[in-house]
């Protein structure tokens, strides 16, 4: 995320200038005010981490530009998690999300192991919001996938 974030930055200073300079249009005003909110995210808030590790399963770490947030799993109070995009991206939030941290959009794609990640994110939904659509229709489709397998189970031995 640093060279979006970088593009990102200048366009929001071209966008200060143009507004300054040339004039009060609230176009430039508007567009400097997404840039800005977006280097926020991007370098200070570490909502894009270009890096996850869980820790023996106790621990979920964030880490960009050298910063990192840890989350105790066992002290998460609140997890939300919405995937997107096919199931490549992520929006998850940690006890309520914040400004500074709590709030990151993680591309599953882009990280080893992408299949172990989505699973571990989706257990711990399961684990903390067991109530939640997402865990219900997940369990829901486990169930449904594990009797389509023993019918054609039972539908081979039958033939044979």
């Amino acid at each position: 995320m640093t060279a979006p974030g970088i593009f990102t930055a200048a366009i929001g200073v071209f966008c200060l200038y143009q507004f300054l300079a040339a004039g009060h249009h609230l176009l430039y005003l508007l567009v400097f005010g997404l840039c800005l909110y977006n280097v926020f995210n991007v370098f200070v808030s570490l909502s894009n981490p270009s890096e996850v590790r869980i820790d023996s399963g106790k621990t979920v770490v964030f880490c960009a530009y050298g910063r990192r947030h840890t989350y105790e799993i066992s002290q998460i109070s609140k997890y939300s998690m919405r995937p997107l995009a096919g199931g490549t991206k992520m929006y998850m939030t940690f006890d309520g999300g914040g400004i500074m941290r709590g709030r990151y959009w993680v591309r599953i794609s882009e990280f080893s192991d992408e299949k172990e990640l989505e699973e571990f994110f989706y257990d711990l939904d399961a684990q903390i919001n067991p109530d939640s659509l997402v865990s219900k229709a997940r369990t829901q489709g486990r169930e449904r996938l594990k009797k389509r397998e023993d019918v054609n189970v039972s539908f081979i031995k039958r033939i044979t």
